[in-house]
C-alpha cells in the first residue's frame, strides 16, 4: 500500500513538474501565458511585496508587474507543485488547477483516492494493522494506474494543444 501511494504521489508530482518545465523552456513572455503560469513566475515577488517594508523593493516589484510581463517567463519550479506529503483528492485538485486541467472525470475517483488509497496508506505507515484482501488490492492498483494514465494523457494534451498560452 505504501509503495502504491508513493508511486501515485511521485508520478503526479514528476509529471506536473515535467509539464511546467516544458512550458518554461518554451521561452514565452509572461503576458502570453495563461494566468496559472504567470502565478508560478510572480508568486515569489508577491510574497516579498506583502512582507517587505522597504519602499525601493516594493517599487521594483510593482514596476515588474507593470512592465515585466513583457519579459521572458521564468517559472519557479521548486515551489510549483506541493503534494503536502499526502496527495489527497483536495491536493490533487489544487495541482490540476495549477496546470489548468479539467478535473471533471477525476472527481468520480476522489472517494477512491481518499478512502481506499490515502486513508489506508496513512494507517499502514503509522503502524496500524489493515486487513486487505488480495482482490481488493489488485482492484485498487488497477484503478490508481488508470487515474495515472488519465493524468498522463491530459498533460500530453495540455502540452500538444498549447493550453498554457493566453488566447
Amino acid at each position: 500500500m505504501a509503495l502504491l501511494y508513493a508511486h501515485w504521489e511521485g508520478f503526479i508530482k514528476c509529471t506536473s513538474l515535467a509539464y511546467i518545465s516544458y512550458v518554461n523552456a518554451q521561452g514565452h513572455k509572461f503576458k502570453d501565458l495563461n494566468s496559472n503560469f504567470i502565478v508560478l513566475g510572480v508568486k515569489g515577488k508577491l510574497s516579498i511585496l506583502g512582507e517587505s517594508k522597504k519602499s525601493q523593493t516594493n517599487r521594483q516589484i510593482i514596476d515588474f508587474l507593470l512592465a515585466g510581463l513583457g519579459e521572458r517567463a521564468s517559472l519557479n519550479l521548486t515551489s510549483a507543485i506541493d503534494t503536502e506529503s499526502n496527495l489527497s483528492s483536495q491536493v490533487f485538485e489544487n495541482i490540476a488547477t495549477t496546470l489548468d486541467m479539467d478535473t471533471t472525470a477525476y472527481s468520480t475517483k476522489y472517494n477512491l483516492i481518499d478512502k481506499s488509497l490515502v486513508y489506508r496508506r496513512n494507517h499502514i505507515v503509522h503502524g496500524e494493522y489493515l486487513d486487505l484482501k488480495m482482490k481488493d488490492w489488485e482492484e485498487l492498483v488497477d484503478e490508481i494506474m488508470e487515474i495515472m494514465e488519465w493524468f498522463k494523457t491530459d498533460v500530453l494534451n495540455l502540452a500538444s494543444t498549447k493550453k498554457f498560452m493566453r488566447t
